[in-house]
């Protein structure tokens, strides 16, 4: 079973760069939040809360001299951007492996699935389709890579396991 979810796609690269002349800003452990944008923007427009604490750290300066940054997640600070969002932990199959016909379903009953994989270092992007046809996983990187796609096998290797993996929208399936 294919199913391909239209999700917006939001960067954690050259953020700010499309207004106007000003110079983005690059987020380099930005991902996680990138990535909840993504997902609930999916749901409804308008800013997301995550976890405001994480959003502190100075990176880098800008010509203005203004710091920019999110701390990485993980641990309470990733338990409290979850409470802030709405967001649960999806349980893991016994054997540790997805099979398509499982990621179709929960994306057609959930909405998109923030991912926690190994790229090579930690990093999260959205799951946003299957492509069963192929044995591919559609997923948003927020690296400035809409509409990528991995092998099955690679997902399934990738996923950071027993570390929330993926994650969705608490609740009920909104889709049957």
């Amino acid at each position: 079973m294919s199913f391909y979810l239209n999700v917006p796609f939001v960067t954690q690269l050259g953020i700010g760069a499309e207004i106007g002349k000003h110079h983005g800003r690059d987020d380099p452990t930005g991902c996680w939040y990138a990535s909840l944008c993504m997902v609930g923007f999916y749901f409804e427009a308008g800013p997301r809360l995550g976890n405001p604490e994480l959003f502190k750290r100075p990176l880098d300066k800008l010509k203005h001299g203004t710091d920019v940054g999110h701390f990485p997640i993980g641990g309470d600070a990733e338990l409290k951007m979850m409470q802030n969002e709405g967001l649960e932990e999806v349980p893991e199959p016994a054997d540790k492996k997805w099979k398509n016909w499982q990621l179709a379903k929960m994306l057609k009953e959930y909405g998109p699935l923030m991912m926690s994989w190994w790229a090579p270092g930690a990093h999260v992007s959205v799951v946003i389709g299957i492509d069963s046809e192929a044995n591919e996983v559609i997923y948003h990187d927020p690296e400035n890579a809409p509409n990528s796609r991995m092998s099955l096998n690679n997902f399934n290797s990738k996923l950071m396991w027993g570390n929330r993996a993926l994650m969705r929208k608490k609740g009920k399936p909104h889709q049957g």
